[in-house]
């Protein structure tokens, strides 16, 4: 597996698979890429219905963006980590109920940098 890892700040940071007791450091330069290769035998999951500790959790001193790319045999797989406060403000469906043909009443919560909000709102579907 390799994460490309960038940042619009210098920052340096931690890569770590803590199941498999293992860990590397990075350094990046604002707008550039760093690549941290992981191995294999610690990030890839060899069974389709198996859980196993290979999560990996990276950590950073300034907000990064995490590209990462896993490639073994016959699969491929991407994703794209982005970090909590470019997702700011979120808004989760906590809970949807029917009232009704056309009306729904959901609970949701908002989370901003400073507080969390939850409300019940209505919501009204328009046929044609």
């Amino acid at each position: 597996m390799d994460l490309y890892i960038t940042s619009d700040s210098n920052t340096t940071g931690t890569v770590s698979v803590p199941g498999q007791a293992w860990s590397t450091t990075f350094s990046i330069t604002a707008n550039q890429m760093t690549l941290v290769p992981v191995p294999s035998n610690k990030a890839y999951m060899g069974c389709s219905d198996c859980i196993e500790d290979k999560g990996i959790k990276i950590t950073s001193i300034k907000p990064v963006v995490v590209y990462s790319h896993i490639h073994h045999s016959a699969r491929s797989d991407a994703t794209l980590v982005l970090p909590a406060e470019s997702m700011l403000p979120l808004l989760i469906c906590l809970q949807v109920q029917s009232l009704g043909i056309g009306i729904l009443e959901m609970e949701v919560a908002q989370l901003t940098k400073t507080q969390l909000i939850l409300s019940r709102i209505q919501v009204y579907l328009m046929f044609t």
